[in-house]
């Protein structure tokens, strides 16, 4: 809860073997967190599922958008395959910050669904060991959505409609780095 201010809203997706809308787009920060409480962990996984119906939840909602994917293991259930995930994850403009719970250095799927989802988005990646340490991991996000700059190009040639293409920002600034989506869709 310590994320939000008062003009931010969220929701809360829970996934086991389907994706299920715990908490519509709120301002209450207390709900969210509520809402979370009584999850159970337990049961398969369908973390694309999860994913694509998160996002989905952006549709219509102006302003900068970021998603906290917080998951323990990897897709066992889902009907949306990984690409297509990914693909959707691509195009939503949507930064994505994913955090594995008590996943294993072994565990390399989903590490790299993980890293790969964050990098193209323009989120960043955590890797914890136990729940206590969520709330320095938020807080780490919370410092870097604060900190975000807006920058707008126009492209020439233009894009051509619905094709991905490349995107790099740099800092020339010594010791800064710039974080941004990998590409964009028109």
């Amino acid at each position: 809860s310590q994320i939000m201010t008062p003009r931010d809203r969220c929701f809360a997706v829970g996934f086991s073997e389907r994706p299920a809308l715990l908490m519509p787009l709120t301002s209450d920060a207390r709900a969210i967190e509520t809402a979370f409480r009584d999850l159970p962990a337990l049961g398969s996984t369908s973390l694309h599922d999860a994913l694509v119906y998160a996002l989905y939840q952006y549709r219509g909602v102006r302003g900068r958008k970021a998603l906290v994917l917080l998951s323990d293991g990897d897709d066992t259930s889902s009907l949306i395959s990984w690409d297509d995930a990914l693909a959707y994850a691509e195009r939503s403009g949507v930064a994505i910050y994913t955090i594995g719970l008590a996943i294993g250095k072994g565990s390399i799927a989903i590490r790299h669904k993980l890293e790969r989802l964050a990098t193209e988005t323009g989120g960043r990646t955590f890797f914890i060991s136990k729940a206590e340490e969520l709330a320095g991991v938020y807080s780490q996000i919370d410092r870097e959505l604060r900190s975000q700059y807006l920058l707008a190009f126009s492209p020439d040639p233009a894009p051509k409609e619905g094709e991905r293409h490349a995107l790099e920002v740099r800092v020339s600034k010594r010791g800064y780095k710039a974080r941004s989506a990998r590409g964009y869709t028109p």
